[in-house]
């Protein structure tokens, strides 16, 4: 999500632990992020860039299911995912809140026996 603000923002070494714990059960987990941690054109994936990972409008308020006066989770991944993408990624929203409001909400929430997830870590700001 466009946002400065810290929670919202993947950082590199959380992926980094994340990528280290999944490993050290068998799973090999692969981020992307885009530019993020690099701005040249080409595929980077020492630097979580596969050539996707589109950052998204910001939002204050992203709710997990449909509602009509905000953009959910799907919408989302439905206009900023690649469609090819869809069948072997999981898509995962770095949101600010689930809350009307905005207001804080740190959590994370994700579809059982699916493949989108998403996390509201942002500031209330």
């Amino acid at each position: 999500m466009d946002s400065s603000d810290v929670g919202i923002t993947p950082h590199r070494t959380a992926l980094e632990k994340v990528a280290t714990v999944f490993a050290e059960k068998g799973y090999t987990v692969h981020f992307d992020v885009g530019d993020l941690f690099d701005q040249s054109t080409n595929t980077a994936p020492q630097n979580f860039d596969l050539g996707g990972g589109n950052l998204v409008p910001f939002n204050s308020y992203t709710p997990f299911e449909y509602d009509l006066s905000s953009p959910n989770l799907f919408a989302y991944k439905m206009e900023y995912s690649d469609i090819t993408r869809r069948p072997i990624f999981h898509y995962l929203l770095m949101a600010s809140s689930g809350n009307e409001d905005g207001s804080i909400s740190g959590s994370g929430i994700a579809e059982i026996s699916g493949n989108d997830l998403m996390v509201t870590m942002g500031a209330g700001v």
